[in-house]
């Protein structure tokens, strides 16, 4: 979420006599989700595919003028003066995009005015002094990051970007002292000493002090991706690399440039911008997309006319050429994100409206039978048999193919097998069986296994019990599966595990002809599990033939308390007209351990009540 002053955004599109909280609906509707709104700020989730010119106050004030239709007040440097442009000196790696610095003499270090100030306090920002504080109001405005040098504290003005080594270690702002290595790119002195991490964090042998009288002013671009494993190959996350992870236009740079410089000269009249460099290789071109007036609506789904897409783009500063009823868009330099036909598509639909676009239904798509249906109907067919379905893990100790960075000791590899997890399984829950209210429980599982040859799906299913019981509920299990396929039971070959059976297939090459029938939701909740351990207490009740068993399991649940987690009947029997119920019961606090005396006091409680109630 990324905070933008309505202040700030009322710089570039009058906002004044727009009701707020109905803007923020708009925003949401048409442009990026909303998160909060106050007096001060609006807080929107800007999202990666827009993050690019999005991050900046102008791109927020961009499409607001966009979906109010109203006017959008750029930036005006047509007063401001500056020398001319000279290509920058320093060596510079393949990670930089462009790079452009600004040498800036008489500066002073007081007291940032109140309205910059302000700003910065709506976006929650902390304010430094004049020059650390219009870098940091320049690059939300802008989405550019800058940085500012004390140009005096540096061998020349000459600035060079390279990968770091080994040997390389720097300061950075925050104090700390980092050991680099050739993940990080660096900014580096005439001299190639470490200055800061390239887009990430300044360091400290060149920071502005009360001192400065002149700054090295450093606007670049540079390879996203190498920035973004700059800063995590040392954990750090700064608002600058937020924005140079998410690819802004490098032509951007100069903009910021010259509206810092606009900013200080109004702030400090007598600051003299002596020298601007450029390093810019190759200039960033945006793309032209070609789509015909009939492809554009179908795809879209409703009837455009010409006079809104030319609205539109007028509004988005997309360049547009008519000729024989298609058109070429070309997007402006900060929409890195329109590429392809369906960019402009998708453009055109959010800033018409979703809610103009006519409901319909999708052509009927031939039924096609896949894995999923075959993996659905053995899964159906499993739990209607009584079966409960488990994941386990697909890293284990040993395996054909390991991980480069394992999570732990025993998971450094893919298993090559289900059985080993689903045994041990099988003896936790096993043990844990009162908790779903049965004597038994039987597990199956349908998962990836990888061996040499690649990935295949395995079904492993695995029974509690004696051989004896385990071998008539496979025999049960077998018959219900041939209806699915019968090459499922074709090559089944049980073992004998701890407290049980089990048998592992391949699901490789096996099919089926019909698709599997989506189930009906459910008013089924599912609760937190508690690692907490459950006390059983049994008890007897004899009832008269003519008395109400549940009557007499809501007498037990009225007598107790939430420790109460289940109640089953586990043995029956009639004897001269009465009839004894023997029933389990299975106490748990979710969040401590019981201790007998508390359980006691459960059934002492429920002892007393029946000693003399008479069940009707």
């Amino acid at each position: 979420m990324t905070k933008f002053s309505w202040n700030i955004l009322q710089n570039h599109v009058d906002i004044n006599d727009l009701d707020k909280s109905d803007l923020a609906d708009r925003i949401a509707l048409q442009v990026l989700e909303v998160e909060e709104v106050t007096d001060n700020y609006i807080d929107i989730d800007v999202t990666p595919n827009r993050a690019h010119d999005c991050l900046a106050h102008i791109g927020i004030a961009r499409e607001i003028a966009t979906v109010t239709k109203k006017d959008f007040a750029d930036f005006d440097f047509t007063d401001l003066e500056l020398p001319i442009i000279t290509d920058a000196e320093g060596e510079f790696s393949d990670e930089v995009r462009r790079f452009m610095t600004v040498e800036i003499d008489n500066v002073i270090l007081e007291k940032s005015p109140q309205w910059l100030q302000d700003r910065l306090a709506e976006i929650g920002q902390k304010s430094i002094n004049t020059i650390v504080d219009l870098t940091n109001y320049v690059m939300f405005e802008t989405g550019q990051p800058l940085h500012a040098y004390d140009v005096k504290k540096l061998p020349s003005s000459s600035l060079g970007v390279r990968r770091a080594n080994s040997a390389d270690s720097v300061e950075l702002l925050d104090g700390q002292k980092y050991q680099l290595d050739e993940r990080n790119v660096v900014i580096t002195d005439s001299n190639d000493q470490v200055l800061g991490l390239a887009g990430v964090k300044g360091g400290t042998s060149s920071q502005i002090s009360a001192r400065t009288t002149s700054v090295l002013l450093e606007s670049a671009n540079f390879d996203p991706v190498a920035v973004r494993k700059s800063g995590a190959a040392l954990g750090l996350r700064t608002d600058a690399l937020k924005r140079f992870e998410n690819e802004p236009s490098p032509a951007m740079c100069e903009i910021a440039v010259l509206r810092f410089c606009q900013l200080l000269l109004i702030e400090q009249p007598n600051a003299e911008v002596k020298v601007v460099t450029n390093y810019y290789p190759k200039p960033v071109v945006t793309a032209s997309v070609s789509i015909d007036h009939s492809t554009l609506e179908q795809l879209l789904g409703i009837k455009i006319d010409l006079k809104d897409i030319t609205d539109i783009c007028h509004r988005q500063a997309i360049a547009i050429e008519e000729a024989n009823d298609s058109y070429v868009f070309t997007a402006p330099y900060w929409r890195l994100d329109l590429n392809i036909v369906e960019d402009y598509v998708e453009e055109f639909g959010r800033l018409i409206g979703y809610d103009k676009i006519a409901e319909k239904y999708l052509p009927a798509l031939p039924i096609k039978v896949s894995a999923y249906d075959l993996h659905t109907q053995i899964r159906n067919t499993l739990v209607d048999l009584g079966l409960y379905e488990v994941q386990t893990y697909a890293l284990v100790r040993k395996g054909d193919f390991s991980t480069v960075k394992p999570l732990a000791s025993d998971k450094g590899s893919l298993r090559k097998t289900i059985a080993k997890q689903l045994a041990e399984a099988l003896i936790t829950n096993q043990r844990n069986a009162e908790l779903f209210s049965t004597d038994t429980v039987d597990l199956f599982e349908i998962g990836s296994v990888f061996p040499e040859s690649g990935e295949v799906k395995h079904l492993a299913i695995a029974l509690a019990g004696k051989q004896k019981t385990t071998a008539k509920k496979l025999d049960k299990i077998k018959r219900s599966l041939v209806s699915v396929s019968e090459n499922l039971v074709k090559d089944w070959n049980p073992e004998q595990i701890q407290g049980g059976t089990l048998v592992e297939i391949s699901l490789q090459d096996i099919t089926i002809d019909n698709p599997a029938e989506l189930p009906e939701s459910s008013n089924a909740s599912f609760t937190e599990f508690s690692n907490q351990p459950f006390i059983t207490r049994d008890i007897s009740v004899w009832v008269n033939d003519n008395g109400s068993r549940e009557e007499l399991e809501q007498l037990i649940q009225n007598l107790t308390s939430d420790t109460l987690l289940s109640y089953r009947l586990v043995d029956e029997f009639s004897k001269d007209g009465r009839t004894s119920l023997a029933y389990r019961l299975v106490f748990q606090d979710p969040g401590k351990t019981l201790t007998d005396e508390e359980v006691n006091q459960e059934m002492n409680a429920i002892y007393s009540k029946l000693k003399n109630y008479e069940l009707r």
